[in-house]
Order: structure tokens, then C-alpha cells, then sequence
């Protein structure tokens, strides 16, 4: 049986994401430009309920997006691995 620490492995911001991972980050963005659209009026103007409802958007965004979402990250990832095949 062999261990890792956690100390070998890559810090999660020098690991490059793989295609499908990057495709649904994407388009859990667009997802949460939808949600900001959708919600324009919602807030009463004080900075918190604000910045509760923005992260509320980008949680939910991410959620939609990794259980099938618009079908965008579906499409976009076989795209994405042929660009990254080609460099």
C-alpha cells in the first residue's frame, strides 16, 4: 500500500485543469451571469444582502453546471482536449 502526503501532490492552483473540468467551470460562469441577469431587481441596496445573493448565484451556478447544466461543458470539452492535443 502506498501513501501520498499531501505535500507531493500539486497546490490546487499550479494544477492545470483537465478539458471537462475547464468546461464546466466556464459554464458555470455563464450560468451565473444568467442567475445575476434573472435577480437584477432582488436586493434592497445593502452591501451584505448583496454579497449574500452574489454567492448564493455562483454556488448554485456551480451546482446546475456539474449535474448536466445547459449541455455547454458537454459540447465544449472534446473541443477543448483537440486544441490541447494540437499544441
Amino acid at each position: 500500500m502506498r501513501i501520498e502526503s499531501a505535500y507531493t501532490q500539486p497546490a490546487p492552483w499550479e494544477r492545470k485543469p483537465d478539458a471537462r473540468e475547464a468546461a464546466t467551470q466556464f459554464e458555470a460562469l455563464v450560468i451565473s451571469q444568467f442567475l445575476g441577469e434573472a435577480t437584477a431587481g432582488w436586493t434592497s441596496g445593502e452591501g451584505g444582502n448583496d454579497a449574500i445573493l452574489d454567492f448564493a448565484q455562483q454556488k448554485m451556478a456551480g451546482v446546475i453546471a456539474a449535474n448536466g447544466g445547459l449541455g455547454l461543458a458537454t459540447a465544449m470539452a472534446p473541443v477543448i482536449e483537440r486544441q490541447e492535443g494540437a499544441k
